[in-house]
């Protein structure tokens, strides 16, 4: 995967934000993703989070009043990167 899905899910971001509208995401809603899902803010508005567990995990990142990202599948060591407008992360949590 790498950055380049993770690039993609940040133009998403953008292109919402420059509409002047967003939906919510649909709740993600399994539990907050374990210690081996590795959470690294970069800024107020950027997160990159990296699978370091021993098996392929679907994760999404929550926004407080702000869009979250929707849930997305991380293979062992895939990373990816979520900007956004406006809100406050929140954190990392296990999807289906």
């Amino acid at each position: 995967m790498g950055l380049k899905k993770a690039v993609a899910g940040f133009s998403t971001v953008v292109a919402v934000v420059g509409a002047g509208f967003a939906t919510a995401a649909p709740a993600l809603a399994a539990g907050t993703a374990p210690a081996c899902i590795a959470r690294e803010l970069q800024g107020s508005n950027m997160v990159r989070v990296t699978n370091n567990c021993g098996r392929a995990m679907n994760v999404g990142v929550v926004i407080d009043w702000g869009p979250d990202s929707g849930c997305r599948a991380l293979g062992i060591g895939d990373e990816m990167l979520y900007g956004w407008a406006w809100g406050t992360y929140g954190r990392v949590e296990t999807c289906g």
